[in-house]
């Protein structure tokens, strides 16, 4: 609508939506919420026959009530679906950040699936068991 597509010749999306952040239920409608995003994406913008990816993905495990195998079984089933439907899929797997600036709780330093360190954490342990 804004314009800049024309020049386009790839689309990159990042399909969050607010329960990869803060979520009290359950990890399938973590799961949904994103699928459903991801599927509006498409519907909206698969006619410009252009190639989709989905640059980035991921789930902070701050203020998540999953715990770390449910929240890696979300993303083997996304990296499964999306990937059935034609759309690279990219994990965010480092932690986002190491900064005094950020309180503790911001769910934006749990984010991915390595520490800092680039050690699996919780969910990225989880994740490569379900891979074996």
């Amino acid at each position: 609508e804004a314009g800049g597509l024309e020049g386009a010749t790839a689309i990159g999306f990042h399909p969050y939506a607010a329960r990869c952040y803060v979520w009290p239920g359950s990890a399938e409608a973590i799961e949904s919420a994103v699928v459903a995003r991801v599927d509006r994406f498409l519907e909206r913008y698969r006619a410009l026959d252009r190639p989709i990816q989905i640059t980035e993905i991921g789930l902070s495990r701050t203020w998540l009530r999953p715990g770390p195998a449910a929240l890696a079984g979300v993303l083997e089933r996304w990296l499964q679906r999306f990937t059935a439907q034609g759309l690279p899929t990219y994990l965010w797997c480092l932690t986002d950040f190491d900064d005094a600036a950020y309180v503790p709780g911001n769910p934006e330093t749990a984010f991915g699936l390595l520490t800092l360190d680039g050690e699996p954490n919780a969910v990225g342990r989880a994740f490569l068991e379900l891979e074996r």
